[in-house]
């Protein structure tokens, strides 16, 4: 199961994350503001804003707070 490209989407990233019962999980994001600059040296902008709004929605942090899920960098993972 993806969270990318066309599978960029709110459902499917509860699928993805009801899934687990417990633990840590790591679903690759690249959420982004997309700029000039993100728009010159990347065809994947579109969906990075897309992501981001997805993982900053009331909505979903909404959900993800219910279900006790923290959503952190993968440096801030390794550090713990």
């Amino acid at each position: 199961m993806d969270f990318y490209g066309d599978n960029t989407t709110l459902g499917n990233l509860k699928n993805i994350i009801s899934g687990f019962d417990a633990g840590i999980i790591e679903i690759m994001v690249h959420p982004a503001y997309v700029d000039d600059k993100l728009k010159s040296i990347s065809s994947y902008n579109k969906k990075r804003q897309k992501e981001l709004d997805i993982l900053t929605t009331e909505g979903s942090k909404d959900w993800l707070k219910v279900r006790k899920v923290e959503l952190v960098s993968f440096s801030e993972l390794n550090n713990n």
